[in-house]
């Protein structure tokens, strides 16, 4: 499964009853994990649900549901959500008075990853997208990604090897960067440190895929 965190949008209101609305993912920005969504990355996928929206957890637990989502829409800014805590679960009733407070900062959603590309810069562009959660976070998560061809990935460059440190390892951009300077500054100079490089990534990879 490939799943992802970016990070938490500000929640707009939070009524005493439960209700809120607020943004679960900006469109244009880059997150923490070097991503950005490109807008109209969620088209596909609500046309696919309908008025089937997913449920509301709580810090990306999908076993703690703690609300339901009334309304769903892309606009301009982002993925816009409209839901209602369920008061009567005591974890959605002290999300709700946490973020009233201010002590919850806001939305982050798990999705996987259809389409994605990196632009000249090395950003990923998340380009199509599944949800299958969305959650009142504190805090900001590490971009987590995953994704299912682990085992028949091929290295065969320094730019795959970046790839699939981010993709694969759930590294960030600087992450990955530095972990191959590291790599290679400790190869003996006659050898191909390109070529060592590559194998001990291959190794890293075999080692995950298990």
């Amino acid at each position: 499964m490939n799943k992802s965190f970016t990070l938490p949008v500000q929640i707009k209101a939070v009524g005493d009853d439960g209700t809120f609305s607020g943004y679960a993912a900006t469109f244009g920005n880059i997150d923490k994990g070097d991503d950005i969504i490109v807008k109209g990355a969620f088209a596909d996928y609500l046309m696919s649900i309908g008025n089937n929206y997913p449920s509301v957890c709580w810090q990306h637990e999908t076993d703690e549901p703690i609300g339901i989502t009334t309304l769903m829409r892309e606009d301009e800014i982002g993925l816009y959500v409209e839901g209602k805590l369920i008061l009567e679960v005591q974890q959605a009733a002290e999300a709700r008075v946490l973020a009233k407070a201010g002590a919850v900062k806001g939305l982050s959603i798990g999705y996987w990853v259809n389409e994605r590309e990196y632009n000249s810069e090395g950003i990923r562009l998340l380009k199509k997208l599944s949800l299958y959660e969305y959650s009142f976070v504190t805090c900001p998560m590490n971009e987590m990604a995953k994704f299912s061809n682990v085992k028949t990935a091929k290295l065969t460059s320094l730019r795959e090897c970046e790839i699939y440190l981010r993709d694969v390892c759930g590294l960030s951009r600087s992450e990955s960067k530095t972990l191959i300077a590291k790599i290679k500054c400790v190869r003996d100079a006659d050898h191909d440190e390109t070529s060592e490089l590559m194998q001990s990534l291959q190794k890293l990879k075999q080692t995950l895929a298990g």
